[in-house]
C-alpha cells in the first residue's frame, strides 16, 4: 500500500476511534443526567437491562465526564475536599 493510502487510513482510524469514545461518553452522560432527573439507578438498570453496578459505575463516570466538557476540576467551586 502506498504511503499516502496508508497515512490516510490510518487517519480515518484515529477519527473513528474518537467518535466511538465520543459516542460511549456522551451516553453515560445522558444516563447521569436521567439519573439527576429523578430516575433510579435501579430505573435505569431496568430500562437497559444492564446491572445496577454497571449503571452506577457509567453513571458515575458521566457525571466526571460533564464536569470534563464544563471544565470542572476536582476540588473547584461546589466541591468539597475529603480532608475539610
Amino acid at each position: 500500500m502506498s504511503q499516502d493510502v496508508r497515512e490516510a487510513l490510518e487517519e480515518d482510524l484515529k477519527l473513528s476511534f474518537e467518535a466511538y469514545c465520543r459516542t460511549e461518553e456522551d451516553f453515560k452522560i445522558k444516563l447521569a443526567l436521567a439519573n439527576r432527573a429523578g430516575l433510579t439507578i435501579q430505573d435505569l438498570s431496568d430500562v437497559i437491562n444492564v446491572g445496577k453496578s454497571t449503571v452506577g459505575d457509567w453513571k458515575r463516570q458521566g457525571e466526571e465526564a460533564r464536569d470534563r466538557r464544563r471544565g470542572v476540576r476536582p476540588g473547584g467551586p461546589g466541591e468539597q475536599r475529603a480532608d475539610g
